[in-house]
């Protein structure tokens, strides 16, 4: 890209090589997330073992007001 900033070719060809990239990050911290919030969901009973995700889905669910 002939006469184009570094700003144009960083949007313009850098970005959209870096979608699928990012696509992939954001699947897989979004799945390693989960799976920390859904096994202890599972596996713990009492309050005082629930991890700081699980405590605080208790919370809102326990005390929202629909």
């Amino acid at each position: 890209m002939d006469g184009a900033s570094w700003w144009k070719i960083y949007w313009k060809i850098v970005m959209p090589l870096c979608k699928p990239v990012t696509v992939s990050a954001s699947l897989l911290v979004f799945i390693f997330s989960w799976e920390s919030f859904m096994w202890p969901l599972i596996v713990t009973q009492s309050k005082e073992y629930k991890v700081l995700q699980v405590a605080m889905g208790d919370f809102v669910t326990e005390h929202a007001t629909f």
